[in-house]
């Protein structure tokens, strides 16, 4: 099977998704909670799952975006601290309001370049967790080596995002849910388009471990699903 060459996001600011003419970040919110819900979800059940997740931890997400996951995981584990840090300012609005919204009282947005962590110490986290968001950035290998930095020895790495090595069948499965998108009312066409351009800015699992063997971390692990990939720890350090 022919793998077509990475396309990066052309509509990305510096790895930054931001107010656009065609699309305000409240859409891209309501978005997200309705059609990548299950995705969250699905995460958030591995963390607390196969992953062991420490009840108490102190948890970094990289890219919130509108803010669903992290938030989602803090109203089920109130004990949890959660930091979210994104790279947008617009977003940040939106996942303020989302934050006031839930009255969700355990979680933290904060702005800033995940390729650099500035303000956030060494060995701060419990677990650095993402979903959606590694496909922005510019330079994965530098935001692999801040991860490491900030992590506890020993800590939870979980990174997931969609593949770009697609199979056949999960082309037409893309295929049939972009269709189905077009019905819906809050999918928008701006939307619709930007998940095809995700795909194609997504990274084959080959490519991850080439990246990861470069960082400071090496000693994690991809694995693979139909649509995504996702980079953990390894059993013996999670």
């Amino acid at each position: 099977m022919r793998i077509p060459p990475r396309v990066p996001e052309s509509d990305s600011t510096h790895g930054a998704i931001t107010d656009a003419a065609r699309l305000q970040m409240e859409e891209y919110s309501r978005f997200a909670r309705k059609f990548i819900g299950a995705e969250y979800r699905r995460l958030i059940d591995q963390l607390l799952g196969e992953l062991h997740l420490d009840p108490r931890a102190n948890v970094l997400e990289i890219g919130p975006g509108p803010g669903w996951l992290t938030l989602w995981l803090g109203q089920r584990v109130p004990t949890l601290h959660l930091t979210g840090l994104e790279l947008s300012p617009d977003m940040i609005r939106v996942a303020e309001r989302n934050r006031a919204e839930a009255g969700v009282t355990n979680v933290r947005f904060v702005q800033g370049d995940a390729a650099r962590m500035e303000g956030l110490a060494d060995g701060e986290f419990d677990a650095v967790i993402s979903n959606g968001s590694l496909h922005h950035w510019l330079d994965p290998a530098a935001v692999f080596d801040c991860i490491a930095r900030v992590l506890k020895p020993g800590g939870l790495v979980a990174i997931s995002d969609g593949r770009r090595d697609l199979s056949p069948t999960a082309r037409m499965l893309v295929g049939a849910l972009r269709i189905a998108m077009r019905l819906d009312p809050v999918a928008t066409r701006p939307m619709i388009d930007g998940w095809k351009s995700s795909i194609a800015a997504g990274y084959t699992p080959g490519e991850l471990g080439e990246l990861l063997c470069r960082s400071r971390l090496s000693n994690c692990a991809v694995s693979t699903g139909m649509l995504d990939v996702l980079i953990r720890s390894r059993p013996h350090s999670s």
